[in-house]
């Protein structure tokens, strides 16, 4: 017979397998929890980042999204970010995700965006999104404004920030700016 005495015994027990089969479920349950984006998480971190950098939201010219393509990390993320800057800016806050233009690069989805972001800041220009869908996104109410055409940047004689959002398995938030324009 395989497995150890104290596998032996459990088989033994009445109501063993079913009880395993419970703990399984639960453990996949908690699991999942785990991963489900939480809007209010996210909004801390987007809020926490931008007051430790002493920036405004209407400082912030671009923000590049994590961006899933998920029913439920789209909404989320884009409600986070619309009650952290969105709604408190003066005008709609530009955004895009380089997913749309490469895919889901998975464990490289961070510094792709990154990436992106830092060549969008050294050529003054917002590249556009591709095959925008957002379905229950209300982006009006949020104060967002998809890129879907390539555009300059914003305002390039301020200084040039830009948000980086990456919330997956950790959550991260990182401002990006000229390191010329940096203020100590």
């Amino acid at each position: 017979m395989a497995g150890t005495a104290a596998h032996r015994a459990r088989r033994r027990r009445p109501g063993a397998r079913r009880h395993s089969r419970q703990r399984r479920q639960q453990r996949r349950r908690r699991r999942r929890d785990h991963r489900r984006p939480r809007q209010a998480a996210q909004e801390d971190v987007i809020r926490l980042t931008h007051e430790r950098a002493g920036t405004t939201p209407d400082e912030v010219q671009y923000v590049e999204l994590h961006g899933t393509g998920t029913k439920a990390g789209d909404p989320v993320e884009a409600a986070a970010l619309g009650a952290a800057l969105g709604n408190r800016r003066t005008s709609p806050l530009p955004v895009r995700s380089v997913k749309t233009n490469l895919g889901h690069t998975e464990g490289a989805a961070g510094i792709t965006g990154l990436l992106k972001t830092v060549l969008a800041i050294h050529h003054r220009a917002l590249p556009a999104t591709l095959n925008h869908v957002t379905p229950g996104i209300p982006l009006d109410e949020l104060n967002l404004d998809v890129v879907t055409e390539s555009r300059p940047w914003p305002e390039p004689d301020a200084p040039l920030v830009a948000d980086v959002s990456s919330f997956g398995v950790t959550t991260a938030d990182r401002l990006v700016t000229r390191p010329d324009e940096m203020t100590s």
